[in-house]
């Protein structure tokens, strides 16, 4: 027959071939969902949070070693930490805990701007006139653009109405004829 395909299947493989295998020593997905902590500079720490969805916010709570940037290794006196004079409003700090290898920092943050987003945080040490520069990275997901799966440390804890959404009290203006 011309333009017909014929499929042979050998009913005699053994089902050991037959199935796809993973080397679960190269697999990192879903055993390494933390966040990570990258040193930047003498005084910056940068975060990446993986990926976030627009209009959402987050509690971010990641575990800073003292050793990820030297101005930390050198002043691990928490308590004269305070954020600067200049807010951010997206990213708030809620509270910097010490423990004896580091600190849990736990930070408010929205993500408001599809793609990458990026939001500083600095942290004064009074005395010093130095300040700790704390930068969260996110690949943040529009509206119907999937789910993201959140790392560990981070959890929603508000969603703001898209104000072009269904949900929206606003009725348009009205056309004059």
């Amino acid at each position: 027959m011309a333009g017909s395909l014929r499929i042979h299947v050998d009913q005699d493989l053994d089902k050991e071939r037959a199935h796809v295998h993973f080397e679960e020593a190269n697999d990192s997905f879903g055993k390494d969902n933390e966040l990570v902590v990258q040193h930047v500079g003498e005084e910056e720490v940068a975060i990446h949070m993986g990926f976030l969805k627009l209009n959402h916010l987050y509690e971010v709570k990641v575990s800073v070693p003292w050793d990820s940037c030297d101005i930390l290794g050198k002043h691990r006196n928490l308590e004269s930490y305070q954020p600067s004079n200049v807010p951010n409003l997206h990213c708030q700090l809620v509270s910097i805990v010490p423990e004896e290898s580091a600190f849990i920092l736990t930070v408010h943050l929205k993500a408001h701007k599809e793609k990458l987003q990026e939001e500083s945080l600095w942290l004064a040490v009074p005395g010093l006139q130095r300040q700790l520069k704390i930068t969260y990275l996110a690949r943040v997901l529009g509206k119907n653009k999937g789910t993201p799966l959140l790392r560990n440390g981070v959890r929603g804890i508000a969603v703001d109405e898209d104000e072009e959404s269904e949900a929206s009290d606003w009725q348009g203006f009205e056309s004059q004829h």
